[in-house]
């Protein structure tokens, strides 16, 4: 089993020894990364953090690392139609097979000041801005997935916010993997800076276009300045062969406002790590999930909150409703520093088990070493309630239609979390289409 990790880390490496930075950003950090992954082990089950979410998958699948974009190599727009948003206005930015593609993006006008880029884009005065955030925030010396990506990212996000500015329409960034001949692999980078009073939304998608497996691995950083309020959705609706794991790392100041949500409706193997350390007084951190998962899909949500002063809120609710042979894994902790006086922590998990054979792991955690808090954290995992089903079915409903109705309710309660309309129907729409309900149904 360890020798089978190994041999993903040596593949993996092997291949990356021609690798040339898109530009010089962060390159001190890249080179103090790649001498990391000569000591650090790839997550095997006898991690602890790691213990129910194997690697086998990636092991069985001679993935290509794609270091240098193709230019001849373009979706038709045939295969980008399903992806559209309807009714969704937004800055969108479409990476292909890791690297961004101007030809498909659509940036429109930005307030004066704001840098809205790709890494691969960037130039070197816009760089500057980035330079104390890139690879500072996602501990690259704790996770082997996250110093990899920091070592081999090829492109990405790159979003500076001055002071007081407000990006009214979402921006949405795409990732497609063509993998028409072969198993494919890329890194994606992503650095956002919210400064003091800023607002922005960031909308991240997936998609895999071929039939080969592909490989994800994502770490986003988030500074979040004094009274910015930033909101960042992922969406994951991918192939059965598509797999992904990363890392999105937040770090709050005083009265800042930052919203995760995060949903994962198919996939391979799926492992979201989200990390908020909230820094400043008087600050909110919210993490909203749904897992609505089928097949022989694993998604794995691990989650920490880490208070650091006085007056701060967390707020997690997540959500899965597991079908089949599915697999999902939740663990959330909440640090409470000795200086966090007045904070108050809600962590809760909710499970469904349509299927005998799905399962889940879940662990809610508190550690708290203040003494004047309000914390709470639980976990329930079940079937559909059974009263429920009686009283639609003694009203006419059928069985089939009761569940599915029931089902999608559960899990809509994360959906209406989401601060964009156009997203919720989107979504909605896909729940109610799994469940086979139609619009004459809600």
């Amino acid at each position: 089993m360890i020798q089978q990790k190994n041999d993903i880390a040596a593949a993996w490496l092997s291949q990356m020894q021609g690798f040339v930075p898109p530009n010089t950003l962060g390159q001190a950090r890249r080179q103090e990364a790649q001498q990391l992954l000569q000591t650090l082990e790839i997550p095997t089950p006898k991690h602890e953090e790691w213990k129910y979410t194997p690697l086998n998958a990636l092991g069985k699948v001679a993935f290509q690392y794609t270091m240098h974009p193709s230019p001849n190599v373009l979706p038709q727009a045939t295969a980008l139609a399903p992806l559209q948003i309807a009714g969704l206005e937004a800055h969108t930015l479409v990476f292909v097979d890791g690297f961004f593609r101007p030809q498909l993006s659509a940036i429109q006008a930005l307030p004066k000041g704001v840098v809205l880029t790709a890494l691969s884009q960037a130039q070197e005065a816009q760089q500057a801005a980035f330079a104390t955030v890139w690879g500072q925030l996602a501990n690259p010396a704790q996770d082997w997935f996250a110093a990899f990506n920091l070592a081999y990212a090829t492109d990405g996000l790159l979003l500076h916010l001055p002071a007081g500015k407000i990006i009214e329409q979402p921006i949405r960034l795409l990732h497609l993997q063509t993998t028409t001949e072969q198993a494919s692999a890329v890194q994606l980078r992503h650095v956002i800076i919210a400064e003091e009073n800023s607002q922005c939304t960031i909308v991240e998608q997936y998609h895999s276009l071929g039939k080969h497996d592909t490989f994800v691995g994502v770490v986003a950083e988030f500074d979040v300045k004094s009274q910015a309020v930033v909101h960042h959705l992922k969406l994951q609706n991918d192939q059965a062969h598509s797999h992904q794991v990363s890392t999105t790392q937040a770090r709050q100041a005083a009265n800042s406002q930052f919203t995760n949500t995060t949903l994962t409706l198919d996939g391979g193997l799926v492992r979201n790590q989200l990390n908020l350390t909230l820094e400043g007084a008087h600050c909110e951190g919210n993490m909203f999930g749904l897992y609505m998962l089928k097949g022989q899909t694993l998604a794995d949500n691990h989650t920490t909150v880490d208070h650091q002063q006085p007056n701060t809120l967390s707020n997690e609710f997540y959500k899965g409703v597991l079908d089949e042979r599915s697999k999902g894994v939740f663990n959330g902790k909440i640090f409470v520093r000795q200086a966090a006086q007045k904070t108050n922590a809600y962590q809760q998990n909710r499970n469904i088990l349509l299927s005998d054979n799905a399962t889940i792991n879940t662990k809610p955690q508190l550690e708290i070493w203040a003494d004047d808090v309000k914390c709470s954290h639980g976990a329930t995992t079940g079937s559909l309630d059974e009263d429920a089903l009686f009283y639609m079915r003694a009203r006419g409903v059928d069985k089939a239609a009761a569940k599915a109705l029931l089902t999608f309710a559960f899990a809509n309660e994360v959906i209406q979390k989401i601060n964009q309309k156009a997203i919720r129907q989107y979504l909605a729409a896909l729940v109610a289409e799994r469940l086979g309900l139609v619009a004459e149904d809600l």
